[in-house]
């Protein structure tokens, strides 16, 4: 079980246009998605040897704003359009992904083990964006909408994990340790507005190792 972060920084931009006062309005916006908190369960069973067979199910989930900026032409004077920037608070990012592996592991030292997996993951991305803006009749004034789109992306997953194997406590059967892993599972998910959009990515963290 682990604790972690997401290491990737990513900006989601969309520009559209509608005709108002027989002219063409103009709406940007801009929407970062941030590094986050990553937690995961994963567990493997010894296949043969040295080899495991693993899985990991880890959630990724990030909230923020996006900038917008449009241009509302003027409803009595032609071609004197107005520039209105706002922000669409709220805006959610959820990423569940599955990601079964292969497994090789080593004894480094009595209290140090290492293993390396290799795999695929299984991403699923639920993304809330700025969809269309509206100007009340007669003005200037914007009014956002937003909508929540999903998508599924597939890609390799990667990862080295260092374990520090504790002491046995009286009574405790599992063998226990903390640790540490680097890895990298990501991909590029379809959505509607959002075509190619990448999911995923560098990871870090760590956690808690039971040994059955």
């Amino acid at each position: 079980m682990n604790f972690g972060g997401q290491l990737a920084t990513r900006t989601i931009t969309s520009t559209s246009t509608q005709t108002i006062y027989f002219e063409t309005a103009t709406f940007n916006s801009s929407q970062p998605v941030a590094r986050g908190l990553v937690f995961d369960v994963g567990g493997g069973y010894r296949v043969w040897g040295d080899l495991f067979a693993g899985l990991v199910v880890s959630v990724y989930s990030d909230t923020e704003a996006a900038s917008t900026s449009a241009s509302i032409p003027d409803p009595i004077f032609f071609n004197r359009p107005k520039t209105v920037t706002g922000t669409t608070t709220g805006l959610k990012r959820r990423e569940v992904s599955i990601s079964p592996h292969a497994i090789w592991a080593r004894t480094l030292t009595d209290q140090f083990d290492v293993s390396f997996a290799l795999g695929f993951t299984v991403i699923h991305v639920s993304q809330d964006l700025v969809g269309s803006f509206s100007v009340a009749t007669g003005t200037q004034n914007v009014t956002t909408s937003t909508t929540a789109q999903k998508g599924t992306a597939v890609g390799p997953y990667v990862a080295v994990d260092v374990t520090y194997n504790l002491k046995p406590l009286h009574g405790f059967k599992p063998l226990y340790g903390v640790g540490g892993y680097v890895r990298y599972a990501g991909g590029t998910a379809d959505l509607p507005s959002l075509p190619n959009g990448k999911v995923g990515g560098v990871q870090v963290g760590g956690g808690i190792r039971l040994r059955f």
